[in-house]
């Protein structure tokens, strides 16, 4: 948290300069940040997250499951997707992910290092997801 950035009587002064070179360094690197309320939901909602994972069948290109998100909170005020990690370190032969959210947007991700991380918000809606072969 920062106060008085670029007011140097300010409390906690903060120099305008340092602040310039820490927003071109999150601009560059993969790092999410926001102000304090939504950070707080954020939090929220991560540490009420669950989730259920149902294996629905098998083909020659993959495995289809059905996935449900939760957090049991109001949908309306927490409304931040969360980061999913899906270790795939047991399934070698899995090379994409694809998520079928209803709304026929599908939503196709790349295995990389048997590891796939999505954002998808906890709405507890179900959504089939594809585990392709490669």
């Amino acid at each position: 948290m920062l106060h008085s950035v670029g007011v140097p009587k300010g409390y906690a002064y903060y120099p305008l300069s340092d602040f310039q070179k820490d927003l071109d360094y999150i601009s560059t690197h993969d790092i999410w940040c926001n102000n304090l309320d939504v950070v707080g939901l954020y939090c929220k909602e991560r540490n009420h997250f669950s989730y259920d994972l149902q294996y629905m069948n098998a083909n020659k290109k993959g495995y289809e499951y059905q996935l449900k998100l939760s957090d049991g909170l109001d949908n309306q005020l927490y409304d931040q997707p969360l980061t999913i990690n899906f270790d795939l370190s047991e399934a070698p032969e899995i090379s994409s992910l694809i998520i079928v959210t209803g709304d026929s947007l599908n939503k196709s991700y790349q295995v990389e290092n048997h590891a796939v991380q999505i954002n998808m918000l906890p709405d507890e809606k179900a959504h089939t997801v594809f585990f392709e072969h490669g």
